[in-house]
């Protein structure tokens, strides 16, 4: 069986495509319908988006504000992870607490 596959894995011609595959022209994925730009870019990186260059249509998503809850849930995560040391857990939730305070004045 092994004897088989390798025979076959050595062969050029099985890694080839055929002339019914390579007859058929790539076209960027924005030419395959009209929907797809306004599809695209809130998908790519929403967060570098000028609003005021956005495509026609396109909307950023909105951002929920973080909650109390959703705070201490992100701190206690932080803090029970194993694979940084204690002093930078402690640093890394103050610095959560901190910009969830600057984000709330």
């Amino acid at each position: 069986m092994n004897v088989l596959i390798e025979a076959l894995w050595l062969e050029a011609p099985s890694h080839l495509l055929t002339s019914t595959w390579t007859s058929i022209p790539a076209i960027p994925p924005s030419r395959c319908t009209d929907d797809y730009m306004p599809w695209f870019p809130p998908r790519t990186h929403p967060r570098i988006k000028n609003p005021d260059k956005l495509p026609r249509g396109v909307q950023l998503p909105t951002i929920a504000p973080i909650t109390s809850d959703v705070l201490l849930d992100m701190v206690a995560r932080e803090l029970d992870r194993d694979d940084i040391d204690d002093a930078t857990k402690v640093s890394r939730a103050s610095d959560m607490i901190k910009r969830y305070h600057q984000t709330r004045l």
